[in-house]
């Protein structure tokens, strides 16, 4: 493949604005994850999510997650009384 004048100067773009704006952030992990089915129950900001078998035939295990926002506000108020 010819790579034109035009392709090599975008490239070269690509390349420099990569190096000047580094690598996008990387996101910062999750206060449930990783944790146990007990430790999870016991935070009201997690839920604990059993494991399902998706539609490409995948197995997902049980694991931890974040709630909605909504749901963590309506869970912490709930606990505080």
């Amino acid at each position: 493949m010819v790579m034109t004048r035009r392709r090599i100067l975008m490239a070269a773009a690509a390349v420099a604005a990569t190096a000047l704006l580094g690598p996008a952030p990387a996101k910062a992990a999750s206060q449930c994850t990783g944790l146990g089915k007990r430790k999870c129950v016991n935070r009201a900001a997690c839920t604990w999510v059993k494991s399902y078998l998706r539609k490409d035939k995948v197995r997902v295990g049980a694991h931890c997650r974040l709630k909605a926002k909504r749901k963590v506000k309506k869970a912490i108020k709930k606990a505080v009384k």
